[in-house]
């Protein structure tokens, strides 16, 4: 019995072209962290506070606060992605902060089948858009 694994296509935001599968995710994630609260009218709790922290020193509380809106953000609004990971990393060619994520992608997950599971991860940079 062949299965077949009915991966989630979208179109991509800046070029116009066709995504298909964890590509789909990572710009699906970028969207949820750069999204403020309030800021879509039709969905007011979409998004994710992260963004409040830029700017502010950083100390381990503030860490803390930011991984656990990052985290309950990605977990709220994306059924694909589940986060395992998170590290603070400094990102060289663009000198800003970023969070590096690794965790799990179910690529059916949208449907409630999470026995399809493939490692992955992402760097989000804290600049207040993706790079």
């Amino acid at each position: 019995m062949t299965i077949m694994v009915r991966y989630r296509s979208s179109m991509c935001r800046y070029s116009g072209r066709l995504l298909t599968g964890f590509p789909v995710i990572e710009q699906s994630i970028t969207r949820i962290l750069t999204t403020h609260p309030t800021e879509l009218v039709m969905r007011l709790d979409f998004g994710s506070d992260i963004l409040r922290h830029l700017g502010k020193n950083i100390h381990a509380g503030r860490v803390v606060s930011l991984y656990m809106d990052a985290v309950n953000a990605i977990h709220k609004w994306e059924p694909e992605y589940r986060t395992q990971r998170l590290q603070l990393v400094k990102l060289e060619r663009i000198g800003t902060l970023g969070i590096a994520f690794a965790g799990t992608y179910y690529p059916e997950g949208r449907f409630g089948n999470y026995d399809i599971a493939e490692p992955a991860g992402l760097t989000f940079p804290q600049t207040g858009s993706a790079a």
